[in-house]
C-alpha cells in the first residue's frame, strides 16, 4: 500500500532487497544510519528512505511503515517516530 502524492509512482513495485534485509531486523532503523546510506526503498524509484519500522503482528513481520524523500538525510527523531506509530498502528489493526 502507498499514500501521498506519488502515490500512483509506487503501487505494484517491489521494494528493493536493501530494504527488505532491514525489514528482517525486526527493529526500527534510526534516521542518522539512514543518512549515511544512499538506499532506494522501492526498485525503480528515484525517492531514499528517510525513516522505516517493520509492521509487526504477534511476532511476525508483515511489512514496513517506510517515509520516503528526494533527497537523503531529510529525517529527524519526530519522523522517526511517525513512523513507528505507524508501524504500531497497522500491527495491531492487523491483530485484529
Amino acid at each position: 500500500a502507498a499514500a501521498g502524492l506519488s502515490k500512483k509512482e509506487l503501487i505494484g513495485k517491489k521494494i528493493s532487497v536493501q530494504m527488505a534485509e532491514l525489514l528482517e531486523k525486526r527493529k526500527s532503523i534510526p534516521t542518522d544510519t539512514l543518512a549515511g546510506l544512499r538506499m532506494q526503498g522501492i526498485k525503480d524509484c528515484d525517492r531514499m528512505i528517510v525513516a522505516l519500522t517493520p509492521i509487526n503482528s504477534m511476532g511476525d513481520i508483515l511489512g514496513g511503515v517506510m517515509l520516503l524523500a528526494d533527497t537523503p538525510g531529510v529525517g529527524d527523531r519526530l519522523t522517526e517516530k511517525l513512523c513507528e506509530a505507524g508501524a504500531m498502528f497497522l500491527g495491531k489493526q492487523l491483530e485484529d
